[in-house]
């Protein structure tokens, strides 16, 4: 009997000693209990896997289309514009008639992008725009200056193509594009030779724009920084062209895989876009196609995207 309480004895006072050893004040950010092993602990990313964001979390924007190629998103502290046109009309100037109101913005930082010189890109109109909101400013492609002595001086930006710009919380890659190649034969002679996409970074989003060029050429895609996901894709295609005219987007969607892609359609033949659509869930994992239909549509993102999107693949 005194020998098993001898015993038992020593095995209490081992169990003491034992935890004295390696018990103590624990020290911050030293969390081993996702070692792997071998006692290395685990690598932890930085960014949180789609599936495991909180929609909360999430940066929210606007997207309305406009008309022709122009396209606005409206961001928590920002008003980015794309390729706005401006026709003479006895109309009210309004979203819905195909208009951008820059009255309802004279307060916000307004950023209009203009991809090239084209007529259907811009209207020197536009510069009007100064005088009734007072924080606009312009980034313009190669030729707009030169076609318009206006469009020189403070605030306004001339993006070359490989250029990085950076002002008031935007960063901006200037993303050089060529003329449309074999797929597109036709546009190819009404293509601007000089003529560029944008990659914004703007609120904790990134919004592209591909201007007119509906391909995917090897410049454009190595100039795309890769190192993060592209929230809104607003993408070029020709609706004329049936699938070649498509083919362009459709590869753009499964390089990137951005989360929502928006088709810009000249012309205004929306009917082909849930057509497209259909192409673009059958090449890639979950990437939702906006199927707008008219003049001042508009999608709030990601408030009205699929909740059982499921995550991008490794």
């Amino acid at each position: 009997m005194k020998y098993g309480i001898i015993v038992l004895l020593g095995f209490v006072l081992a169990a003491v000693a034992l935890y004295g050893c390696s018990s103590g004040p624990a020290k911050p950010g030293n969390n081993v209990s996702g070692t792997a092993s071998g006692g290395t602990k685990r690598a932890t990313s930085s960014t949180k896997d789609r599936a495991e964001v909180d929609p909360e979390e999430e940066p929210k924007a606007q997207v309305i289309y406009v008309r022709q190629r122009c396209i606005v998103v409206e961001t928590e502290n920002h008003v980015l514009v794309f390729d706005p046109v401006e026709f003479k009309t006895r109309r009210q100037k309004t979203f819905i008639n195909g208009f951008v109101d820059i009255d309802q913005y004279r307060g916000s930082n307004v950023t209009v992008f203009i991809t090239s010189a084209a007529s259907d890109r811009f209207s020197p109109e536009i510069m009007a725009w100064r005088k009734r909101a007072k924080k606009v400013k312009f980034v313009i492609g190669p030729g707009v200056a030169e076609r318009d002595a206006r469009f020189k001086g403070k605030g306004i930006y001339k993006a070359m193509p490989g250029k990085k710009l950076s002002f008031r919380g935007i960063k901006v890659d200037v993303v050089p594009v060529s003329r449309v190649g074999r797929q597109e034969p036709r546009v190819k002679s009404r293509m601007p030779r000089d003529s560029v996409a944008f990659l914004v970074s703007v609120d904790r989003l990134k919004i592209y724009y591909s201007g007119e060029y509906g391909g995917l050429s090897k410049a454009a895609a190595s100039a795309i920084p890769g190192d993060g996901e592209i929230n809104i894709a607003c993408h070029a295609f020709n609706s004329r062209k049936g699938q070649a005219g498509r083919k362009g987007l459709v590869e753009f969607a499964k390089k990137f895989s951005p989360r929502m892609l928006v088709p810009v359609v000249p012309g205004g033949n929306t009917w082909v876009i849930s057509r497209l659509a259909v192409e673009v869930s059958e090449a890639t994992l979950g990437v939702h196609v906006w199927n707008y239909r008219k003049m001042g549509e508009s999608f709030k993102y990601p408030d009205s995207l699929p909740s059982n999107r499921p995550s991008k693949k490794k």
